[in-house]
C-alpha cells in the first residue's frame, strides 16, 4: 500500500489544528479536482524497496498531474528537489 500525503494549502479554508487530518488518505471525486501542481511532503509504504527509494529521492518534490487522453486516467510527472 502506498500512501501519499500532499500539501493542499490552497484548498484549506482554515489552519490545520492537528496532524491527524494530514495522515489519512485524501478522497477526491473526479479527476478535475486532482489536476495541477502538488508538493509531496511525505510518503509511506510497506514495500522495503520503495522505502529505500523514498528515502533517497523524497526530501521535497513536485508532482504535476495532467489529464490523459483516456477517460478517468491521469499522467503524473514527479520532479524531486535537487
Amino acid at each position: 500500500m502506498l500512501l501519499w500525503l500532499f500539501s493542499v494549502f490552497c484548498l484549506l479554508d482554515s489552519p490545520v489544528s492537528s496532524c491527524e487530518s494530514l495522515i489519512h488518505p485524501i478522497e477526491i471525486r473526479g479527476r478535475e479536482l486532482l489536476l495541477g501542481n502538488w508538493t509531496a511532503i511525505a510518503e509511506s509504504t510497506d514495500y522495503p524497496e520503495a522505502k529505500l527509494l523514498t528515502n533517497i529521492i523524497l526530501e521535497s518534490g513536485r508532482l504535476e498531474i495532467t489529464a490523459a487522453t483516456e477517460s478517468d486516467t491521469i499522467n503524473v510527472i514527479r520532479s524531486p528537489k535537487m
